[in-house]
């Protein structure tokens, strides 16, 4: 079954916005996991998944075609089209989460 695309910038929009949501929710989740098995500050889970974040939007943003450490890198135009749009994404994922562990930290600092 293929996805369908927005047909509207408005709706475009929007679908990127509840992606955004829900993989910054999903960060969140594990970086409280990360913050309670290391029994640190809140801040430090959301600052490790944001940085790993931005190390995944950096491994699938790359030139690299193939099969390269488990990532599957799309080939032609279409590929990489596809392959800028995932890393763009992932750094505003990892960008929300990193400003979250700082707002967190700001929030919490005597």
């Amino acid at each position: 079954m293929e996805r369908r695309r927005p047909a509207t910038l408005f709706g475009a929009i929007l679908q990127g916005l509840v992606r955004l949501t829900v993989a910054v929710a999903v960060a969140s989740g594990v970086a409280l996991l990360v913050d309670h098995w290391l029994h640190r500050s809140t801040a430090l889970g959301f600052y490790i998944v944001g940085a790993a974040l931005l190390a995944v939007a950096f491994s699938t943003s790359t030139g690299m075609s193939g099969r390269m450490g488990g990532w599957y890198m799309y080939h032609g135009a279409e590929g990489r089209e596809r392959r800028l749009n995932v890393g763009v994404a992932y750094i505003a994922a990892g960008v929300v989460v990193i400003l979250t562990a700082v707002a967190i930290e700001a929030l919490t600092s005597n």
